[in-house]
């Protein structure tokens, strides 16, 4: 498996919250609601999202706005 995709699985494994955070301020800023739980968007990208990206691993926040606007648009 890719290092940088090792690493971002690594850091968003724990980190739930931060995750919560980033998908609240999106959908401000998009002006958009979820119509899905965040449970289960947070498993999507953990599962499958993290794998979409090839960015440095000091891009993570980017990396999920990124995922969101390919996955919630």
């Amino acid at each position: 498996m890719n290092k940088n995709i090792e690493l971002r699985r690594e850091y968003w494994k724990d980190r739930k919250s931060d995750f919560v955070i980033l998908l609240e301020n999106w959908l401000k800023h998009e002006k958009k609601t979820l119509v899905i739980s965040a449970d289960k968007l947070y498993d999507d990208y953990l599962s499958t999202g993290i794998e979409a990206f090839e960015l440095s691993e000091y891009k993570y926040g980017k990396d999920v706005q990124k995922w969101f606007d390919k996955t919630l648009h």
